[in-house]
């Protein structure tokens, strides 16, 4: 009942209002403004995010793993080629994009050629600019076939990491230390 008389009488909340509120110190309004608001990156950026962490991978850390269970010359191969593997097949998956952004650029073009001829410029110069985008990636994964390019830092690292392993192997598992 008296929940009920609470609620009822609205001058009673008025007098309820704690005077602490009164006694904080006034917080500046610019504290909780942000001076360097975050960047929108570009987006071939995030399109070779994934290609990226392939290659700045720890390599080496792996590479200790397997030399120090299996020290073995086949290992390190396989391991090597399963790495260019995936590393090529992220470079195949964003060739294709890029070919299918052109092929979708160019249908547009040719539909928006008679239309608007600003517009069909514009889709020139951004077709213009994925070939380029395209023939740079194709480049890219033809060293990384040839075991060139930035695959050398996966090959050197994971090749340094296990050669750490087999170390480490031969000190505990040969000479007992």
């Amino acid at each position: 009942m008296k929940l009920f008389n609470f609620f009822k009488n609205s001058n009673e909340t008025e007098t309820l209002t704690p005077s602490i509120v009164n006694t904080l110190p006034e917080v500046p309004k610019n504290i909780f403004m942000d001076e360097n608001p975050p960047l929108d990156e570009p987006l071939q950026k995030s399109e070779r995010n994934r290609i990226n962490f392939l290659i700045e991978f720890d390599y080496e850390r792996e590479g200790m793993k397997d030399g120090f269970n299996i020290p073995n010359q086949s290992v390190l191969e396989l391991k090597l080629e399963r790495f260019k593997a995936e590393i090529l097949k992220e470079y195949e998956v964003l060739i294709n994009e890029k070919i299918e952004k052109i092929q979708k650029l160019n249908s547009l073009k040719t539909a928006s050629e008679n239309i608007d001829t600003l517009f069909a410029a514009q889709l020139i110069l951004d077709i213009a600019n994925l070939e380029t985008d395209k023939t740079t990636l194709i480049s890219e994964k033809v060293q990384i076939e040839n075991g060139r390019g930035s695959y050398l830092i996966v090959e050197n690292n994971y090749k340094i990491g296990f050669i750490q392993g087999m170390e480490k192997f031969k000190q505990v598992e040969i000479f007992n230390k």
